[in-house]
C-alpha cells in the first residue's frame, strides 16, 4: 500500500512528464488534435479544453513543501532562541502539581468579599483537634438563596419537555396518521399553489 500510495504522488507529481510521454504513444492512434493540447510549455497541463484551465501540480507540490519546510525553519529558529524553561516559583517557595492551580475560590473571592453586603454569606470556621495546631479545617457557608433560579427557569423548562413529548407522539403514530398528514399537507399545497402562480 504504501508503495502504490508513493507511487500515485510521484504520478501526480510529475504529471507533465507522465502524459507527454503517453501523448507521444497515442500520436499513432489518435488524431494530433486530441492529445497534443494537454501538455503545454511551464510544466502546465489542460486537462479540459485548450486555453480553458490550466494546472501545474509539480510547481504546487514544489510550493507546498516549501512553505512547510519555511514554516519548520522559522519554528526552530524560534524556539532555540527565545524558548526557557524554568521551575515554578511561588513567593520564594517552588510548587509543583495542583498546589500552583488557582481554585474557583480564589477567582471568586474578590467578587464574594464586594458583594457580601448584599448576598450576605456566613462563614463558620470548624477545627478538628487542638485550636493552635488543628488536624484539619473545616469551612461551613451559609448563603441565603435571595433569587430561585426555578423561577425562571421551570416554566421555559416544562414548555421544552411538553412540545418535545408532543413531538415524540407525533413521530411515534401510526401509519394510518402519516397518510393524514400527507394528505393534509397535500391539500395545503394545493390551496396555495394558484395563489403563488
Amino acid at each position: 500500500m504504501i508503495l502504490l500510495a508513493l507511487g500515485s504522488l510521484t504520478i501526480g507529481i510529475a504529471a507533465p512528464w507522465v502524459i507527454n510521454t503517453l501523448e507521444h504513444g497515442l500520436t499513432p492512434l489518435t488524431a494530433p488534435t486530441t492529445t497534443s493540447h494537454i501538455t503545454q510549455p511551464g510544466w502546465l497541463i489542460e486537462p479540459g479544453y485548450t486555453g480553458f484551465a490550466s494546472i501545474s501540480p509539480t510547481l504546487i507540490a514544489l510550493t507546498l513543501t516549501g512553505f512547510a519546510l519555511s514554516a519548520a525553519c522559522i519554528r526552530h529558529l524560534a524556539n532555540a532562541h527565545h524558548t526557557r524553561q524554568t521551575p515554578i516559583w511561588a513567593s520564594g517557595v517552588t510548587v509543583t502539581g495542583r498546589r500552583a492551580q488557582y481554585t474557583p475560590t480564589g477567582y471568586a473571592n474578590m467578587v464574594r468579599v464586594i458583594f457580601n453586603i448584599v448576598y450576605r454569606v456566613r462563614t463558620q470556621l470548624q477545627t478538628i483537634g487542638d485550636q493552635r495546631f488543628p488536624e484539619r479545617l473545616s469551612t461551613i457557608r451559609a448563603e441565603p438563596q435571595i433569587f430561585n433560579p426555578n423561577w425562571l427557569y421551570r416554566p421555559i423548562t416544562n414548555a421544552f419537555t411538553r412540545a418535545a413529548d408532543l413531538a415524540r407522539n407525533i413521530q411515534a403514530g401510526p401509519l394510518a396518521l402519516y397518510l393524514l398528514y400527507l394528505l393534509l399537507a397535500f391539500i395545503a399545497l394545493l390551496l396555495v399553489a394558484p395563489r403563488l402562480g
